[in-house]
């Protein structure tokens, strides 16, 4: 009976271990399956990976990385990085891979050398790989960041021509000013022409408005903030003329004229412009108290005079009016009719004046006209008419100053402005910007609005808290922290979001933090989906731990 008993035991233990080699051979299918896959995956992605042993051998690199220098993969696994990466190229990164060789993590940029010979920018990441507590090698994650760094090198342009063009306004002053529902005002940006004009930095400007408003002459800010006020019912532009006390002590005259837009937080934001008139209000001064030299004032004034008739008529052109149009005399001007004078648009606007008048309505009488020159140039002119005596009869004085080369720096601005927005907006990073006092959006461009599935103003009325998985929130908690106590912190980082889908996306942010008057303030960045890359290092992960388990 014994011997039966053993002689079934064996069967049954065969028929167990058959079993379980089956078992074995079905989790060594599996691995090879999935090693495929994994390996399908990373030979998928555009990123370049890599993975190199203690000596700088390849052990494994992916299509993308092979393709990148023009070799098969099979020609760069042996190779040590050395004899595959330019002598400037490895110089730079050998010190990052000791680096990742003695188990610490690197990023850094690169500039490298493509297979047919163009400049490159990369971002690499070494990440150490550990075998029983030993490092045996390293892990290479390479993003080509071309594109990014040529983007911000055209951003960094557009904002030095911006700033070129409002720092060297003759006698001007570009600004923008916050008017907040407490009725206080706080000025955001101003050129750093408020030295000459005010006497003080841009950065004292912004930190304290009152020293721009107190310089404004007593007997003028009432009527100053009562334009504003008036201008912000009707969101119409603000224009207003003041005196304005020069740092050196003594009063000129200032013309302010800025246009108002309601913010979503309630506030009112004022993207203006001061120009010093002081000599046109003396020129206005010096006409009005000398009407007994009044003709030759006209003669020798540097801007253009026409006296005209209630009719129209011209009556007297001094010699600058007639420069401005390049007319010999007075003659050649009424020859020309006044449609042949005028741009289409003004001229249409001069006959709707004209039509105003007769009819005994309200026309300004400071207004801006584009005219035709007798060579065929476009010129434009700031208009100021006003009823005078002239002989004795009532006529009307105009006067021309040539505002051609402001209208041209207005238009310059403009176009940078709109050449920055356009970078911002098109760009294919996500772009951002954070006012960290509230930690809500600022600014973001529509790839920001892509990753988290939002539009623009869901998330300019969103917490950047609430967009944050719970890790996320206190890993940018423990950031931040660091900076209000004055310590550095890298300025990349990985947060994990939750979209309005309710989906969860891996980015990485580069960011740049913005300080006023010595306080954190805020911060713009850029965000780089990384969810493949985070999919990529789960999938191998998993691989190792069950080739693990199967070893062991």
């Amino acid at each position: 009976m014994s011997k039966k008993s053993t002689r079934e035991e064996l069967e049954q233990r065969i028929i167990v271990l058959e079993e379980e080699l089956a078992n074995v051979r079905r989790e060594k299918e599996e691995l090879r399956e999935n090693a495929e896959m994994f390996e399908d995956i990373i030979n998928g992605v555009s990123m370049l990976i890599t993975y190199m042993d203690c000596e700088e051998r390849y052990v494994f690199v992916n299509r993308a990385y092979a393709e990148w220098y023009g070799l098969s993969r099979q020609e760069v696994i042996g190779k040590r990085a050395a004899d595959i990466l330019k002598p400037d190229v490895y110089e730079r990164a050998s010190q990052n891979i000791k680096k990742a060789l003695s188990g610490q993590h690197v990023s850094y940029e690169n500039k490298v050398i493509d297979k047919d010979g163009r400049e490159r920018y990369v971002r690499v990441n070494y990440e150490p790989c550990y075998r029983c507590e030993e490092v045996k090698g390293f892990y290479t994650s390479i993003v080509d960041i071309t594109e990014n760094k040529w983007a911000e090198e055209a951003l960094r342009e557009s904002e030095s021509h911006m700033k070129s063009i409002s720092d060297n306004l003759p006698d001007g002053m570009i600004y923008q000013m916050i008017a907040k529902t407490d009725g206080t005002r706080q000025f955001t940006y101003l050129s750093d022409s408020v030295r000459k004009l005010h006497g003080i930095s841009p950065e004292e400007g912004m930190a304290d408005p009152t020293l721009i408003y107190s310089r404004i002459h007593e007997d003028d800010i009432a009527s100053l903030i009562k334009a504003e006020d008036e201008a912000l019912k009707t969101l119409s532009t603000f224009r207003m003329e003041a005196r304005v006390r020069e740092p050196s002590g003594g009063i000129r005259w200032s013309a302010f004229s800025s246009t108002p837009s309601l913010m979503t937080d309630g506030t009112t934001r004022w993207n203006g412009i001061e120009l010093v008139i002081s000599e046109r209000k003396q020129l206005e001064e010096i006409l009005k108290k000398s009407e007994e030299n009044f003709r030759l004032s006209l003669d020798d004034s540097p801007l253009g005079a026409r006296i005209v008739s209630v009719k129209g008529e011209t009556i007297y052109a001094n010699q600058t009016f007639l420069n401005i149009y390049d007319y010999k005399g007075i003659e050649e001007l009424q020859a020309i009719p006044a449609k042949e004078r005028y741009t289409p648009e003004s001229y249409a606007e001069h006959l709707a004046r004209s039509e105003k008048r007769k009819q005994g309505e309200f026309v300004p009488s400071e207004y801006e006209v584009s005219i035709i020159r007798k060579d065929g140039e476009i010129r434009h002119l700031q208009v100021i008419r006003k009823a005078i005596l002239w002989n004795g009869q009532p006529q009307f004085q105009v006067l021309y100053n040539d505002i051609t080369e402001r209208k041209r720096a207005e238009e310059a601005l403009r176009e940078s402005e709109s050449k920055y927005r356009d970078l911002v907006k098109y760009a294919p990073s996500g772009i951002y910007e954070v006012d960290l006092e509230t930690n809500r959006f600022v600014n973001v461009n529509d790839v920001i609005c892509e990753y988290t599935g939002y539009t623009r103003d869901e998330l300019l009325n969103t917490n950047l808290f609430n967009l944050l998985t719970e890790e996320s929130q206190k890993l940018m908690a423990q950031r931040l922290e660091k900076l209000y106590a004055g310590e550095q912190i890298p300025p990349s980082v990985e947060y994990c979001f939750r979209t309005k889908g309710g989906e969860f996306i891996w980015a990485m942010l580069n960011t740049r933090y913005i300080y006023k008057a010595g306080k954190l303030k805020g911060a713009t960045g850029i965000s780089h989906n990384i969810n493949e890359r985070k999919r990529a290092e789960e999938a191998l992960q998993k691989s190792e731990e069950r080739l693990k388990s199967i070893v062991s």
